[in-house]
C-alpha cells in the first residue's frame, strides 16, 4: 500500500509540475514579440491583372482531410501535428463573452491527442483526447479538460467532436457536441 501511496503522491507532484509549466509556456508565449521585416508591396497594373497568377493557388490547403481507408501501421499519420480547432471562441458559461480562448488539438500518428484552449490572459486548459478512426470518419472523444487558473472554473466538461467526409467533400465536416449543449460546427485547419 506504501508504494502505491508513493506512486500517487509522486504523480500528483509531477502533474502539479507540469502546470506549472504549461502556465510559464503560456506567459511566455504572450510575452514573445515577433520583430518583422517590412513588407514590399508590389504595385499591378490594371492590364496586368488578368495575367496575374493566383497567389492563393500555390499555399497547401490547411483544412482536414480524412483519407478514404485507414493505415494500419499509422491511422493518424494524417492528422499528426497540430490543429486550430478554434480563435477567440467564447464558451456557454461566458455569455458575456468576457474570456475568450483559442482551441487547439493535437496529435501524433497512433491517434494519441491533447486539447489544449487558451484565454487571454494566459490561463490555460488541457485534456487528453481519445480518437476513433475509420474510413472517412474521426471521432475525437475529449475527457474533462484540467483548468488550474482557468477564468471560468476549474476544468471543461468531456465533449465528442466528429468529423465525417463525403467523397465529394474538399474538407471533412465536423460537430462538437456536450452533454446539456447546442451542437458546434467547428472547421479545423493545420497550425
Amino acid at each position: 500500500m506504501t508504494a502505491l501511496a508513493d506512486q500517487r503522491a509522486q504523480e500528483g507532484a509531477l502533474q502539479a509540475e507540469l502546470d506549472r509549466l504549461y502556465r510559464e509556456a503560456a506567459l511566455k508565449d504572450e510575452r514573445c514579440e515577433i520583430e518583422r521585416a517590412p513588407q514590399r508591396v508590389e504595385r499591378t497594373r490594371p492590364d496586368e491583372l488578368a495575367k496575374a497568377p493566383d497567389r492563393d493557388a500555390a499555399k497547401p490547403d490547411k483544412s482536414l482531410v480524412i483519407p478514404p481507408r485507414v493505415d494500419a501501421k499509422a491511422p493518424c499519420e494524417f492528422l499528426k501535428g497540430c490543429w486550430i480547432a478554434g480563435e477567440k471562441l467564447i464558451a456557454s458559461s461566458d455569455p458575456q463573452g468576457k474570456y475568450p480562448y483559442n482551441y487547439r488539438l493535437c496529435f501524433n500518428e497512433q491517434c494519441v491527442g491533447e486539447s489544449r484552449r487558451t484565454f487571454e490572459g494566459g490561463a490555460v486548459c488541457q485534456g487528453p483526447i481519445q480518437v476513433q478512426r475509420g474510413d472517412r470518419k474521426l471521432t475525437f472523444r475529449l475527457s474533462e479538460a484540467s483548468c488550474p487558473r482557468g477564468p471560468l472554473g476549474s476544468n471543461f466538461s468531456p465533449s465528442v467532436v466528429t468529423c465525417e467526409q463525403a467523397s465529394s467533400q474538399t474538407e471533412a465536416s465536423c460537430v462538437s457536441r456536450a452533454e446539456g449543449l447546442p451542437d458546434v460546427s467547428i472547421a479545423l485547419r493545420r497550425e
